[in-house]
């Protein structure tokens, strides 16, 4: 209209702007790992700090963490399987597990084993969820996941503003702030990759033949040398500088 009949062109000097609506959430490591530990201390919300570390520390979207099965978890091998029901075809993936994960992962298993010995009368399913309520029932949605884990999130931290999505931004926020993120990061964490390269000659993470059997072997150690070990560091480090962080009793510092 303006070219053609000299209307005034109001959007002339109008752009799309780079900046986002709601910026993704800063979430770190020390943060998943101290609210993991509360968590853990606590009787009423114990159950959900499997689900916790999972998405912080071994990058797990909510849907994923809530579709986990005991028969798609290695706890001797330290390995899960993200298979079935996915966003996308390359989010079927099979990874190690940091310790501070696998740890909380076999905490659960626990308690279920002990539950369960109270009551020899409860039937054990074939496909038993790993992220369950209390009581062994699966969530079944994310509504009722998410409602739980903000009313933990309040009593935890009021102040903190995470969604429950938020947490597996952890891993990003870790890998691009130590400068190691990397097409391995990101397939560890199931997303499409962004290359040719990466979407036709990286090896895919499920095998029926000895080649891609070998080949995931391979994506395994790669993934913990380039993921899972500087997480594990990365946590280590961590426990070391809160064992000897300074007390100050009557304006003087000791450790």
């Amino acid at each position: 209209m303006h070219r053609e009949f000299g209307f005034v062109n109001y959007a002339e000097r109008m752009g799309i702007g780079s900046k986002l609506l709601n910026p993704p959430a800063m979430v770190y490591l020390s943060d998943i790992v101290a609210f993991s530990d509360w968590l853990a201390e606590r009787k009423e919300w114990r159950w959900l700090e499997a689900g916790v570390v999972l998405q912080g520390l071994a990058g797990l979207r909510v849907m994923e963490l809530l579709r986990l099965t005991w028969d798609r978890v290695d706890l001797e091998s330290g390995l899960i399987e993200v298979s079935g029901e996915t966003k996308n075809a390359y989010s079927n993936r099979v990874i190690p597990i940091p310790d501070r994960a696998l740890l909380a992962v076999a905490r659960v298993k626990q308690m279920k084993a002990e539950e369960k010995n109270e009551d020899k009368r409860k039937v054990q399913l074939i496909q038993e969820p790993v992220i369950a309520t209390s009581d062994g029932q699966a969530y079944g949605d994310y509504s009722f996941y998410s409602l739980k884990l903000k009313a933990a999130m309040k009593q935890w931290n009021p102040r903190i503003g995470w969604r429950p999505k938020d947490l597996r931004n952890a891993l990003p926020t870790f890998g691009n702030s130590e400068g190691i993120w990397s097409n391995i990061w990101e397939q560890y964490i199931g997303h499409s990759p962004r290359t040719v390269t990466a979407r036709h000659y990286i090896p895919r993470l499920a095998w029926v033949s000895s080649g891609e059997k070998e080949a995931l072997k391979k994506q395994m150690d790669l993934f913990r040398k380039y993921v899972v070990g500087p997480v594990n560091e990365a946590l280590k480090n961590q426990e070391k500088a809160v064992d000897v962080q300074p007390v100050y009793r009557n304006g003087t510092e000791t450790v």
